[in-house]
């Protein structure tokens, strides 16, 4: 079983700086629910092949993830998959089209259960990163056009339940 999801979103900022916001791994906790921590693990510019370590916060656990970008155009588009995870298997395509003097970002997601136990809560899974995808969307778009802290305090997603 595969689960597909797409978002959509426009951003008041040009391509190049929402590119720029969203390929920056320092920047990934200050928008995407849960995470706690993203580095870049090799030396270098952003490209394709580059890889990140990821900590997402959940359930009180802390989630370590390898992520390496497979393909790299600033301005237009990146795609990303987790790497060395027997149970789940995650790609992420995100395209940027420039719209008026704005943004038009779209990310198409599968994520594919690869264990009994992850395959059966695929219900829970579909309803967590569909609201996960939006609140996401929501975050960067809130955050590129109001400024750095206009989400106000961020949260430990350690220390508070999923909301």
């Amino acid at each position: 079983m595969i689960l597909e999801f797409e978002n959509t979103i426009s951003i008041a900022r040009p391509p190049d700086e929402v590119f720029a916001y969203m390929t920056t791994p320092s920047n990934w906790p200050h928008y995407a629910p849960g995470m706690v921590a993203a580095t870049q693990l090799d030396d270098g510019p952003m490209q394709a092949g580059t890889q990140m370590l990821i900590k997402i916060g959940t359930l009180g656990t802390l989630v370590e993830i390898k992520v390496q970008f497979d393909e790299f155009e600033p301005s237009r588009f990146f795609a990303s998959r987790n790497i060395d995870d027997p149970k789940v298997f995650t790609l992420n395509r995100t395209t940027l089209t420039p719209e008026g003097d704005g943004t038009r970002v779209h990310r198409w997601a599968s994520i594919e259960p690869r264990s009994f136990f992850v395959h059966l809560s695929a219900p829970l899974i579909r309803a967590a990163v569909s609201r996960n995808n939006r609140r996401e969307f929501q975050n960067l778009k809130t955050i590129l056009e109001g400024g750095p802290d206009a989400l106000g305090p961020r949260r430990d997603p350690l220390a508070v339940a999923p909301g």
